[in-house]
């Protein structure tokens, strides 16, 4: 996969967080669980740039509950960190090795593409987790499909 790739999965990425951000922001009642798992996405983004920034990681494995207005920050601020890294990432960097320490303090070493599709299929798992907490509970999903991203 190329760097052009990546780049269009990035604001894939950002548009279906935000698409699950405004579906949750919006219920009259937010599901425990599905704020949980929506909190999960954006920390994995968090620790995931630090990593591959080369950066300690100091984060709770677990965020802070889902609040509308305080993930809507810092999804932005992750955002624009991401999106920073991303204009100076090269074809060259995506084979670049990162070696890192998982939660469990296990080190590894991956290539950058592999943590960056990754990041994204990581993400993609969880909207899922969180599509069908919402129809559990009687409310309507957001459509994330990347079809309907590329569409649009």
């Amino acid at each position: 996969m190329t760097i052009d790739h990546f780049r269009q999965l990035l604001t894939y990425e950002w548009w279906a967080i935000e698409q699950v951000h405004n579906a949750l922001t919006h219920l009259p009642e937010i599901p425990e669980r599905a704020g949980e798992i929506f909190m999960h996405i954006l920390r994995a983004h968090e620790i995931w740039y630090l990593r591959v920034t080369g950066q300690p990681v100091h984060l709770p494995l677990h965020p802070e509950p889902f609040e509308p207005r305080r993930s809507e920050v810092t999804q932005r601020r992750i955002q624009q960190n991401w999106e920073e890294f991303f204009s100076h990432l090269s074809e060259e960097d995506l084979s670049r090795p990162i070696a890192y320490q998982n939660s469990k303090g296990q080190s590894f070493e991956n290539p950058m593409r592999d943590i960056l599709q990754h990041l994204f299929l990581h993400s993609a798992y969880h909207r899922g987790q969180i599509a069908l907490l919402l129809r559990m509970s009687k409310h309507h999903p957001p459509a994330t499909d990347y079809i309907l991203y590329v569409r649009s």
